[in-house]
C-alpha cells in the first residue's frame, strides 16, 4: 500500500474525531506530543518497552520525528491498531474515550503536518 494510500486512508478514520478538535483545544486538552507521550506511558509502554517489546514494538524508544519513514510507518501502524480497538488489548487496561480521542487527534495531527510539511518542501510525488 502506497504512503499516500496511508494517508488518505488515515485522514478519512481521523474525519470525526478531528471535528472535535477545537472544542478540545478550548477546554484545555493537551494536544502534540505531550498527549501522545502519555497516552503511550500510562497504556502501551507496559508491554512495548524497550526490555522485551511485545511484537517487537518498542515505543520507549520510538521517535516522534517522523523523516524516517520506518518511524512515520510505525505510528501510521499504532493509530490504525488503537482506531481499530485493537490496542490496547482488551486484558489489559483501557483508556477512556477521551483519552483515546486525544491520542488520537494528536497523532493524526502530528503526521498530517509532517505529510503537509514534507509536501511543501518537496512538492507532491
Amino acid at each position: 500500500m502506497s504512503r499516500w494510500t496511508l494517508l488518505s486512508l488515515l485522514l478519512a478514520i481521523s474525519v470525526p474525531l478531528l471535528v472535535n478538535v477545537a472544542t478540545a483545544e478550548d477546554e484545555g486538552a493537551v494536544g502534540g506530543p505531550q498527549a501522545i507521550s502519555s497516552f503511550v506511558q500510562q497504556f502501551c509502554i507496559d508491554c512495548h518497552s524497550s526490555d522485551d517489546p511485545v511484537a517487537g514494538l518498542d515505543l520507549d524508544n520510538l521517535s516522534l520525528d517522523l523523516e524516517s519513514q520506518s518511524v512515520l510507518n510505525t505510528w501510521v501502524h499504532v493509530y490504525d491498531r488503537i482506531v481499530a480497538g485493537e490496542m490496547p488489548p482488551m486484558e489489559a487496561g483501557q483508556p477512556d474515550r477521551q483519552s483515546s480521542e486525544e491520542f488520537l487527534i494528536a497523532l493524526a495531527g502530528t503526521i498530517t503536518n509532517h505529510q503537509i510539511e514534507e509536501e511543501t518542501v518537496s512538492g507532491r510525488t
